[in-house]
This record gives structure tokens, C-alpha cells and sequence, in this order.
């Protein structure tokens, strides 16, 4: 099992996706997700990174330590 930490996302949604497609041929299986700093701001896609971390806590356990954007 892996824990994955994910640093300052800053509404980029479709680099996030790509990112996690990464993880998921990389490792067995992942343990936990922890998303530290920013998820919004910046990028595009706030809304749309918000909607995806949500539903990957469907899924996964997923921890999240909010930035200075939240």
C-alpha cells in the first residue's frame, strides 16, 4: 500500500488526472491520498477539482490540509 501526497493542485484539474493516472500504473494499491496546500486558485478549474477530490474520497481515503487559497 501507498500513502500519496499531492502539493498545491491550484484548480488544475486535468494535470491532477494525469497525475493520479500515474499513480495508479505505478503502485499495487494506494492507502491513502493526502492533498496538502491548495487545491483551488490559479488554474483553471477550481470548481472541477473540488467535484474530483470528492469523489475520489468515495473511493479512497483521502486527507486534506488546506492552503492559504481555501
Amino acid at each position: 500500500m501507498a500513502t500519496v501526497i499531492i502539493g498545491d493542485v491550484h484548480g488544475c484539474v486535468e494535470e491532477l488526472n494525469q497525475l493520479l493516472e500515474k499513480v495508479y500504473d505505478s503502485v499495487d494499491a494506494v492507502d491513502e491520498f493526502i492533498f496538502a496546500g491548495d487545491l483551488v486558485d490559479k488554474g483553471p478549474g477550481s470548481v472541477a477539482v473540488l467535484r474530483y477530490v470528492k469523489a475520489l474520497s468515495a473511493l479512497q481515503n483521502v486527507t486534506i490540509v488546506e492552503g492559504n487559497h481555501e
